[in-house]
């Protein structure tokens, strides 16, 4: 297999030659494969072969694993068809930078969030937000709480992957978004909100201490000739709420799709990843560098839209009150969903509470035996040193041992003595006294 002009041998991969359950007719779209950019543990074909067995290695582990002397990474940067004015193409890039964003390698380092090892399969190009990361039209935090258990305060779980057009982000986040739109309306069949075309948006990203604005034109698209409810034309919001790609696992909140990374130059460099690199044993990270100036934004957003007269100042696009502000409904599956995430998310904490529980319960109940045990021995040694036959302290015999006429001890118990008086009615209560 060639690709990005490097070449490795016997590379396995899937021969799928019915593809009528696919959402889409791939050759029609221009496509006849899918080559994977995350790490081994993702792969059903690495999974399935033997693990000394290399073929079934992701092609950029392999890659990297065949060229020592260069870095482990893979850049992105795509393009914007159809609206605004770039001065570059979508490309992608193997252990080297696009000529004129040579500024990535002094952009943060997002370190990569590992995921749990027995869910790893489920691993990808991870990271949080910063605190309050995600500013919405009125310029203010959209504060969403995380469903990931380990996030720090106000931050948020975000994959990037350029397999989604559309962002998928957590409902309320998606309602803050297009909600206080006038106009706006909630598509149930697509899922999604629609808004009037003419409507810009400002939704700014934080990773990192920095901002990445987002341009107007994808935050809503136009791609789908979409209508509401009487008819009219209208835009699909692309910051979509999250529903089939939920995180049952609670690993993480966001998906980042090309409507975001239209925005950024992206390097992902996969560090320790790569098994027999030699070149590179640090962690992997990501590193984004903004491409979107806000002052162009607006001006393209003005020259597409609304054909280069700027109305975007005017009463009818102006943001509703928070009062009139409208909500999506939420399915009863999606309910379900919430409700068994916070129960399979948490499972390691559950499962060390439930042992914790069953420890001390087990702890109480030999204590609880312990001290009945004392207390019954400390009984009988009393009873016994009441009758004047202890010839010890707490814990040696209290069985007397009489002499008989031939010079023997004898056990009284065995000559049939009674040491119980309580259990005689006619014994002597003042035996204390004796």
């Amino acid at each position: 297999m060639t690709f990005a002009g490097y070449s490795v041998s016997q590379q396995a991969y899937l021969l799928v030659q019915n593809t009528s359950s696919f959402s889409m007719d791939i050759k029609s779209q221009g496509f006849e494969g899918l080559i994977g950019l995350g790490p081994n543990t993702g792969s059903v074909i690495w999974d399935k072969l033997d693990a000394d067995d290399s073929s079934g290695d992701s092609v950029l582990s392999r890659i990297f694993s065949q060229n020592t002397t260069s870095s482990n990474y893979l850049t992105l940067l795509l393009d914007r068809q159809g609206g605004g004015n770039q001065s570059f193409t979508g490309q992608l890039t193997i252990s080297e930078l696009v000529a004129g964003f040579e500024n990535i390698t002094s952009m943060p380092k997002l370190g990569v969030d590992k995921v749990h090892k027995l869910t790893d399969a489920d691993q990808h190009w991870q990271t949080y937000t910063d605190a309050d990361g995600v500013l919405g039209p009125d310029g203010n935090a959209i504060v969403v709480d995380s469903i990931v258990p380990s996030a720090p305060d106000n931050q948020l779980g975000v994959v990037f992957d350029s397999g989604y057009t559309l962002p998928q982000v957590p409902r309320a986040m998606s309602d803050a978004i297009y909600g206080c739109v006038q106009g706006a309306e909630y598509n149930t069949a697509s899922q999604a909100w629609t808004i009037p075309c003419s409507q810009e948006i400002n939704l700014t990203f934080k990773f990192g201490g920095v901002e990445y604005p987002i341009h107007p034109l994808d935050v809503s698209t136009s791609d789908f000739n979409m209508v509401d409810s009487s008819g009219n034309p209208v835009c699909l919001g692309a910051f979509q709420p999250i529903t089939s790609a939920f995180s049952l696992l609670g690993e993480y909140d966001i998906i980042l799709g090309m409507a975001f990374l239209r925005n950024t130059y992206t390097l992902f460099d996969y560090g320790d990843w790569v098994d027999d690199s030699s070149n590179d044993r640090s962690d992997p990270y990501i590193q984004l560098l903004s491409v979107t100036d806000k002052i162009k934004m607006h001006n393209d957003f003005v020259t597409v839209r609304l054909n280069g007269i700027d109305t975007t100042n005017s009463t009818s696009q102006a943001l509703l009150p928070s009062s009139q502000c409208k909500s999506s409904p939420i399915s009863d599956a999606e309910k379900k969903k919430l409700y068994e995430e916070k129960v399979l998310s948490r499972w390691p904490y559950i499962f060390v509470g439930c042992l914790a529980f069953v420890l001390i319960v087990i702890g109480i109940i030999t204590w609880r035996c312990c001290i009945a045990r004392r207390r019954r021995l400390a009984k009988t040694q009393q009873k016994a040193v009441s009758m004047g036959l202890s010839t010890g302290g707490l814990g040696q015999s209290s069985q007397y041992r009489a002499v008989d006429g031939t010079g023997s001890a004898v056990n009284l118990q065995q000559m049939g003595a009674k040491h119980d008086y309580d259990d005689d009615p006619y014994a002597y209560r003042g035996h204390k006294e004796v």
